[in-house]
């Protein structure tokens, strides 16, 4: 008679990283509420608005730097009226951040490809989805 044992993480390494990436997620969501006065209409980093990334035209948009990341730095596209409260929620994550993986040079955009530079990374509001993406040309 064969015996199956239920699936496991792994590796104790695999097992560190997952605790690592929850822990940082615990962070990212603890120090993530912006609900000041003068804040993005009351932006809560934990429930982000669902228009977040809403455009119309390439005009509507504009990127957001991630602030607690593994690997190289994600640019998000992030519409303009919403682009406060989002840098604000990255920029308390990366205050908070405990993921304690390794960062890489560089940025990645949305579309997956990286640059050297955040400057390279362009955004777009993309007709089929009507959302603000990234992308290196």
């Amino acid at each position: 008679m064969t015996t199956h044992r239920a699936h496991s993480w792994g590796s104790r390494a695999t097992t560190s990283v997952f605790r690592g990436w929850l822990i940082g997620m615990a962070g990212f969501l603890s120090a993530c509420t912006s609900s000041g006065a003068g804040d993005d209409q009351g932006y809560d980093c934990k429930t982000p608005p669902t228009d977040v990334a809403a455009c119309t035209v390439d005009a509507d948009c504009t990127v957001v730097t991630g602030g607690c990341f593994c690997g190289a730095q994600p640019v998000t596209g992030v519409s303009q009226a919403r682009a406060a409260g989002a840098q604000a929620c990255e920029t308390a994550s990366a205050n908070m951040c405990a993921l304690g993986c390794a960062n890489e040079p560089g940025y990645r955009a949305q579309d997956g490809n990286h640059a050297d530079s955040s400057s390279m990374i362009l955004v777009r509001c993309s007709p089929s989805t009507s959302t603000c993406t990234t992308y290196v040309p």
